[in-house]
């Protein structure tokens, strides 16, 4: 199924999921949007790849179902 993500953003970051092949270049940008159809069902680490970022606690999981 379809999946659209909606960011509102501050300053320079990314939406970063590796294993679904997601990569979302919110730098600068007060918005972003992402459409994707997930390829698995499972527990995926999103993070910020700002150098830093991710290390500072800019991570979490996105679930699929």
């Amino acid at each position: 199924q379809k999946v659209t993500l909606n960011f509102a953003n501050s300053g320079f970051h990314t939406f970063t999921v590796s294993a679904l092949g997601i990569d979302v270049d919110l730098k600068g940008k007060p918005s972003g949007t992402v459409t994707f159809t997930p390829t698995a069902k499972g527990s995926f680490e999103y993070y910020c790849a700002i150098p830093g970022h991710k290390e500072g606690g800019m991570k979490g999981t996105l679930i699929v179902e």
